[in-house]
């Protein structure tokens, strides 16, 4: 039986790889409160660790991601989806807005 490792990844390493979500996983299903409660938590870290602390090396804990390799370098999502779908929800939602926020800075 092989062994389960555990290794610390940044969001943007999580996010080079490519992922499928296995048949046996319930769809995505997450309300407003707990993107929210996901949300809040990810500006408080930030506003406690990056804007008044002084000692930023400290990283966010996302939680645990269980993951397993599949075939073409892919991995099969076993536990995480909700998080790892919301996130990305999030970047693509920043990242189509952004040009709205310069719009408005002119």
């Amino acid at each position: 039986m092989k062994s389960l490792t555990a290794t610390p990844l940044t969001i943007e390493k999580i996010f080079q790889e490519k992922y499928i979500i296995p048949e046996y996983q319930r769809p995505y299903s997450w309300e407003n409160e707990q993107c929210e409660t996901l949300w809040s938590d990810l500006i408080s870290f930030f506003d406690d660790h990056y804007f008044n602390i002084t000692d930023q090396t400290e990283q966010y804990f996302l939680g645990n991601i269980v993951i397993h390799p599949v075939d073409d370098g892919q991995f099969a999502i076993i536990d995480g989806q909700q998080r790892l779908t919301t996130l990305l929800l999030l970047i693509k939602a920043l990242f189509f807005n952004a040009h709205t926020a310069r719009a408005l800075e002119r």
